[in-house]
């Protein structure tokens, strides 16, 4: 029987694990958009801090401030520099911490093997056309 290989990541934000298969795994550090989303802005904003405490960064948030008060002032509709925000969708299924032997994939539900890294491909090619035997690898790492 034939295993697809599933790695298992922890959200760099929430901490909850979750499973991705090879085909899917394109180096997600977030489970879901809202994780994302969130750790995107906390970043933003440390950045936004640290850049106003600067002499230029505190010169241009002076002017900024003052364009925004005339503008509130003669009521004129406010222009939006960040990205637009969009309502952020969780649909992921969460591991918890103990490491099963068999899980799914959370973007494409596919049954597999749970690995801690997925193997290395080949440089040369092999008998295998080329990439490791999925078997050979679930047994390496089951002996880990």
């Amino acid at each position: 029987m034939i295993f697809e290989l599933l790695l298992q990541i922890k959200c760099n934000y929430c901490q909850q694990y979750f499973l991705l298969c090879r085909s899917c795994y394109r180096g997600q550090c977030y489970c879901c958009d809202r994780c994302r989303f969130i750790a995107q802005r906390e970043a933003q904003r440390r950045t936004q801090r640290r850049y106003r405490q600067t002499k230029k960064g505190r010169k241009a948030h002076l002017e900024a401030e003052r364009r925004r008060r005339i503008r509130i002032s003669r009521n004129i509709q406010k222009t939006v520099d960040d990205e637009g925000s969009t309502p952020p969708t969780s649909h992921v299924i969460l591991v918890s911490r103990p490491l099963k032997s068999i899980g799914l994939c959370h973007c494409c539900g596919t049954a597999g093997v749970i690995v801690r890294n997925f193997p290395r491909r080949a440089y040369e090619r092999r008998r295998s056309g080329g990439y490791y035997d999925k078997q050979e690898a679930f047994k390496a790492n089951q002996s880990t």
